[in-house]
C-alpha cells in the first residue's frame, strides 16, 4: 500500500487541511516522508503526531491525559482505529473525567494530549481485543 492511500483528509471552510495518517510501529522515517508531503499546516502536522502518540501509548501502556467536551480526562487507552461509521475513535479505560469507564472517543474531539510516564499492568476490566465499534485497528493491547 503506497502513502498515499493511508492518507486522508478534508479541507476546512479556512482553507486548512485536516487529515489523519495511520503509521505503523516505528515508523520515523514514514512520518519525515508523510510530512515533507503534506501542506506546512499546522493541523495536519498536530494529526500526524497524535495518531503516533495514541499508538505509542497503547504499545508501551502509557496513561494519556487530555481535553475531550470541556473536561480533563486521564485514562488508559486500549484500542484505536477507525468506526463504523468512518470516525477515528479511541477506545480507553476513564479513569478521572467522566462517569463511563470504558468509553469510545472521537479523536477529532480530543485537545491538549499529552502521554505521560505512568505505565498501567492490564486492560480494563471489560476489554476485548478486536473491538466490535472499529472497522480498521491501528493498535490495541
Amino acid at each position: 500500500m503506497s502513502l498515499m492511500s493511508e492518507l486522508t483528509g478534508a479541507q476546512q471552510p479556512d482553507g486548512h487541511l485536516c487529515g489523519s495518517l495511520s503509521l505503523p510501529p516505528n515508523s520515523d522515517g514514514l512520518q519525515r516522508a508523510a510530512r515533507r508531503m503534506l501542506p506546512r499546516d499546522k493541523y495536519a502536522v498536530a494529526t500526524i503526531d497524535m495518531n503516533q502518540v495514541l499508538v505509542t501509548a497503547i504499545e508501551k501502556r502509557l496513561r494519556l491525559r487530555f481535553r475531550y467536551n470541556g473536561r480533563v480526562r486521564l485514562v488508559e487507552p486500549q484500542c484505536y482505529g477507525i468506526g463504523t461509521k468512518g470516525t477515528e475513535l479511541l477506545r480507553a479505560h476513564q479513569l478521572q473525567g467522566g462517569q463511563e469507564r470504558e468509553p469510545l472517543f472521537d479523536v477529532s474531539k480530543i485537545a491538549d494530549l499529552k502521554a505521560l510516564t505512568e505505565v498501567f499492568d492490564r486492560p480494563g476490566p471489560n476489554y476485548k481485543r478486536n473491538d466490535s465499534a472499529m472497522k480498521t485497528i491501528f493498535a490495541q493491547l
